[in-house]
């Protein structure tokens, strides 16, 4: 038993000795980057998410109900959005 634990023991330390390559890229692809890159590409109109612009239509959807509380000043209690001395 002894003498098959040297042989592997010979076996890690000729792997430890050898540095480590990592053959592929980065695994992962870096999504936050990609993320605001799609974003600005959509505010330029050179991009189409059709599944943003069903989220931003169904939001405008429910604010159009009352689902949505309304933002601070658009209430029209003295707020910025509504004044009467304009």
């Amino acid at each position: 038993m002894a003498q098959f634990l040297h042989r592997d023991y010979k076996v890690v330390k000729l792997f430890s000795r050898l540095r480590y390559k990592p053959s592929l890229p980065a695994w992962y692809p870096p999504l936050p980057l990609y993320q605001t890159l799609l974003q600005r590409l959509r505010m330029l109109g050179l991009f189409t998410d059709e599944h943003e612009d069903f989220r931003d239509e169904m939001k405008e959807k429910r604010r159009l109900r009352g689902k949505i509380a309304p933002k601070k000043g658009e209430n029209g209690k003295g707020g910025v959005a509504e004044s009467h001395f304009l």
